[in-house]
């Protein structure tokens, strides 16, 4: 893996982060995008939207981000996969019909 991350400013939940986390690459994200979880994760970063904290987040040794990279990867298998997503949309039902509690992602 080389080196690198990926920068956003503002967007929902991107297919180029998704992407790289993924392919074991560190996300770097600012709060104007819903990705708070790189941070509950320790595979990425989710800034203030300014030059400082875009630059204090990028202050990582090789080893650092190699190690946040297979963290993201770990996340994209627990929680992005088709056969993720399918478990959750058929818990999700579940409780719409009334046949099970309330899922962890759904947020009233």
């Amino acid at each position: 893996m080389t080196e690198r991350a990926i920068y956003s400013q503002s967007e929902g939940i991107s297919v180029a982060a998704l992407g790289a986390l993924g392919a074991d690459v560190p996300v770097l994200t600012t709060q104007a995008s819903p990705w708070e979880e790189l941070v509950t994760h320790q595979c990425g970063w989710w800034t203030a939207i300014s030059q400082d904290a875009v630059a204090d987040a990028l202050q990582q040794s090789p080893q650092a981000l190699r190690a946040m990279g297979a963290r993201g990867k770990d996340l994209i298998r627990a929680r992005y996969t088709w056969a993720s997503i399918a478990r959750s949309t058929i818990e999700l039902y579940q409780w719409l019909l009334g046949r099970a509690n309330r899922p962890s992602f759904v947020i009233l």
